[in-house]
């Protein structure tokens, strides 16, 4: 039998940090084809940043977008709070995962949870600038352009199909030291987060429509 596609607005789960994940989640906040059922954000600053772990700054504008759009958000901060993810999920129907500076690996079983599927924005071209700091790789190895990836994510990091890019000139001046470089480089990548994020869903959406039309 052919299974029952939900029809829009697609329900969402969103693995969301910093600026760039909140780029994701206006732009999903705005969009009439998706709604977000939950959104997972970390509240407190690694320790390479804060040996003390305050609080981050955009957390409290993640709170606010969520208070005005009655979305339900849990703060997961360490290893054993991800454990909390699957008791926060288990009332939810959820269509796509959207992932966007998540720390952890999404269990395999909460990402099964999302009938299409999910993607994984990440800051460099994969498999090329997979892992951590890829802007300060590129920086380094002098390309002329940063690239932003959107892919499927998937179990492992950052391995997932690729499903879309979107590039950027460098141009930060290479007289700024390497960390105002690449702080300046994240500023100018932060803006094409949102859309790139709806259009990656859209890819998911369109498949999975495809394959159980």
């Amino acid at each position: 039998m052919t299974e029952t596609i939900n029809r829009a607005p697609y329900a969402v789960v969103g693995y969301l940090a910093r600026d760039h994940g909140l780029s994701g989640l206006q732009a999903l906040l705005h969009s009439d084809r998706y709604t977000v059922v939950g959104l997972f954000t970390h509240r407190l600053l690694p320790k390479s940043e804060d040996p003390q772990r305050g609080e981050r700054p955009e957390f409290s504008r993640y709170q606010q977008l969520c208070q005005q759009h009655d979305v339900p958000l849990w703060s997961i901060d360490s290893r054993e709070e991800v454990g909390q993810i699957g008791t926060a999920l288990a009332d939810l129907k959820i269509d796509l995962n959207a992932s966007i500076s998540w720390r952890f690996l999404i269990p395999p079983e909460h990402l099964a949870l999302a009938s299409m599927g999910g993607v994984n924005l990440h800051r460099g071209r994969l498999p090329q600038y997979a892992g951590a700091e890829p802007v300060k790789r590129m920086l380094l190895d002098e390309v002329a352009d940063a690239c932003i990836s959107a892919h499927v994510l998937d179990e492992e990091i950052d391995a997932g199909e690729v499903l879309q890019e979107v590039t950027h000139p460098l141009t930060c001046g290479q007289d700024l030291p390497i960390a105002d470089q690449v702080a300046e480089v994240k500023r100018e990548l932060t803006p094409y987060f949102g859309p790139l994020l709806i259009e990656a869903l859209g890819t998911m959406v369109e498949r999975y429509e495809q394959q159980h039309g």
